[in-house]
C-alpha cells in the first residue's frame, strides 16, 4: 500500500515532535509447543480456534482464550489426516470446514464441529500441492510445485479449472 501525504496515519507526536510510546496488552496464552515441524497454521474466522498441520500429515486444533484473566489455550483435536506432510490448512469462509493438503496428493474436506473427514480428492495434483485458500464454503484454489493453480467446487470431484503458471 503507497503511503501518501493525505492518508489517515497519524503519529500521537509531543511538542517536541517525539513519539509517544505506546501501551500494548502483553497477556497471552501459554505457547503451544509441538514437537513435529508446522508447515501451515491458521486461526478459525470467527471463533478462538487455531490449526496446525505438520510434517506427518497430523493435524492438530486448539481453542484459546486470551481475555480471561489467565490465558489458556486446550488442545481439541489431533489426528492423522494425510499420509505425509501437511503443505496447508485453511477454512472456509463461515468455519464449518476445513480444508488441507498435503504432500500426498490429497485434498481433505473436514467438519470442523465433529472433526470428521467429509471429502477426499485422491490423484487430483500431478505435483505436490503448495498452497490453498478458499473464497467460500465450496471453492477452493491451490497452487502445486509444477507452477499449477487449480480451482475446486467441492460438490464436484474434478477441477473446475486449471491455470498453467509459466515463467518461460
Amino acid at each position: 500500500m503507497a503511503h501518501s501525504d493525505d492518508s489517515d496515519w497519524s503519529t500521537d507526536d509531543d511538542s517536541d515532535g517525539e513519539i509517544e510510546d505506546t501501551v500494548f496488552d502483553t497477556k497471552a496464552p501459554r505457547p503451544i509447543k509441538i514437537s513435529t515441524p508446522v508447515n501451515s497454521a491458521k486461526f478459525h474466522p470467527t471463533n478462538k480456534i487455531f490449526v496446525a498441520g505438520d510434517f506427518d500429515g497430523v493435524i492438530q486444533a486448539w481453542s484459546f482464550d486470551n481475555e480471561s484473566e489467565v490465558p489458556t489455550t486446550e488442545l481439541k483435536l489431533k489426528g492423522k489426516a494425510h499420509d505425509d506432510s501437511i503443505r496447508g490448512v485453511n477454512f472456509s469462509r463461515t468455519g464449518s470446514k476445513l480444508f488441507t493438503i498435503g504432500n500426498d496428493k490429497q485434498l481433505l474436506v473436514s467438519d470442523v464441529e465433529t472433526g470428521k473427514a467429509v471429502l477426499s480428492i485422491t490423484e487430483s495434483f500431478e505435483e505436490s500441492p503448495y498452497c490453498i485458500d478458499s473464497c467460500n464454503e465450496f471453492v477452493i484454489a491451490t497452487g502445486d510445485e509444477g507452477g499449477v493453480v487449480r480451482l475446486f467446487d467441492i460438490r464436484k470431484k474434478n477441477p473446475v479449472d486449471e491455470l498453467l503458471i509459466d515463467d518461460g
